[in-house]
């Protein structure tokens, strides 16, 4: 996800004026989004689905000329009842999490302004489900890792701004309708920890009343098998087959309020295949 939003915002200046959204909030109006999301992974034909439901208010608190000052608080999970112990516990971490920050004049994101009690909050989250499965050592195992990967400065903000940019990479853009966007560039892999040259491609159309926006990830397979051959004598490890697609369509109203997310990935290293889809689903 993290390339999509360093694309977004990026390319959003050199868009034409053919579409122009405005950002039309009040201070101090509250939006609250009921937010379903269907998850199903597959496994080498192996099939877990489940659901979460949460809710998310967001409030712009501030405007200046200088920008918008916002509050995005997540409260009331309901998880899938086949998620159970640590995992459930895992799967709603997020709640009762309040993130302040700031944006342009046109809602383009800026920083976030409330790190410390951010931090602060996902350590004591963390310290109590440790707490809570103490003895289990497949949840310490689990409590770790997230500490480890999310508790720092880079991790946590790439965490975050996957829920914000989702909301806010639009405001105050103007877009080209039916102009692909391509970009070459790379990102971290999280299965090899390596780099990969990524082919992004951008696309937003017209669908009656709503905009349907199309960004296609796949990876630049010549370059990348190149990457990976080093990768495999470096580590002199066996020679690596890989492939990652990843596709997403963003869905629109006529107010370029989003209305529904839609995800898939596939990825298949050596003789074993990974897909997964989430649909987010928004409601006022």
């Amino acid at each position: 996800m993290k390339i999509l939003f360093i694309l977004l915002i990026t390319c959003l200046s050199i868009y034409s004026q053919e579409v122009s959204i405005d950002l039309n909030i009040k201070i101090g109006q509250s939006n609250n989004y009921n937010i379903l999301v269907k998850n199903v992974q597959d496994i080498n034909g192996n099939q877990t689905s489940n659901n979460t439901i949460y809710n998310v208010s967001h409030k712009l608190v501030e405007s200046s000329t200088d920008g918008l000052y916002f509050s995005w608080r997540i409260n009331n999970y309901e998880i899938s009842k086949d998620i159970k112990g640590v995992s459930r516990e895992l799967e709603k971490l997020n709640e009762g999490l309040e993130i302040k920050y700031y944006t342009t004049p046109n809602g383009i994101y800026k920083s976030i302004d409330n790190w410390d009690e951010i931090l602060n909050f996902y350590q004591k989250k963390l310290e109590k489900i440790e707490a809570d499965f103490w003895g289990d050592e497949d949840a310490k195992s689990f409590v770790q890792s997230i500490k480890k990967n999310l508790l720092t400065p880079e991790k946590l903000s790439e965490y975050l701004l996957t829920e914000l940019m989702l909301f806010h990479n639009f405001y105050g853009a103007r877009l080209e309708l039916n102009n692909e966007e391509v970009n070459t560039l790379k990102i971290q892999d999280e299965y090899l920890s390596i780099e990969i040259p990524i082919i992004n491609r951008a696309l937003i159309k017209k669908d009656k009343s709503n905009y349907v926006l199309e960004i296609n990830e796949s990876i630049d397979q010549m370059r990348a098998n190149q990457i990976i051959n080093d990768f495999t004598k470096k580590e002199n490890i066996e020679k690596i087959s890989y492939s990652n697609l990843q596709n997403f369509l963003y869905s629109y109203n006529s107010r370029f309020e989003i209305v529904d997310i839609q995800y898939s990935k596939n990825v298949i290293i050596n003789n074993q295949k990974m897909s997964k889809f989430v649909q987010i689903s928004l409601s006022n």
